[in-house]
């Protein structure tokens, strides 16, 4: 999805216009007013595209904060089943395992 998002956003900037490149300038009145005609017509172009980069990269912050956050939740649960296991090695090992927190959750099975 981000992939995505982010060649779209790279796509729309390639298709940005110049007044020069798309109509050469004339010597005389009548080729001057068309150049300033398809600078405007470019420029409106370019605000369209400006706009869509810009609700793209909205998009795209959405996703990379949302993304951040599974992560650090993702990053918590990992260290809790560290913990976990551990104390599960230990008590295979038969050492004594501080249980208190699963008995505050679970009272019936201690």
């Amino acid at each position: 999805m981000i992939l995505l998002l982010l060649s779209l956003i790279l796509y729309n900037f390639t298709r940005f216009r110049e007044g020069l490149d798309s109509c050469p300038a004339g010597q005389t009145n009548a080729e001057v007013q068309k150049q300033r005609r398809c600078n405007t017509v470019n420029a409106k172009v370019n605000q369209d595209l400006m706009a869509s980069v810009k609700k793209n990269l909205r998009d795209l912050q959405s996703l990379f904060d949302k993304t951040s956050k599974k992560i650090q939740i993702n990053q918590k649960q990992a260290q809790s089943n560290f913990v976990n296991a551990q104390k599960i090695e230990d008590l295979l090992d038969g050492k004594k395992v501080d249980n208190s927190n699963a008995c505050k959750k679970y009272p019936e099975a201690c």
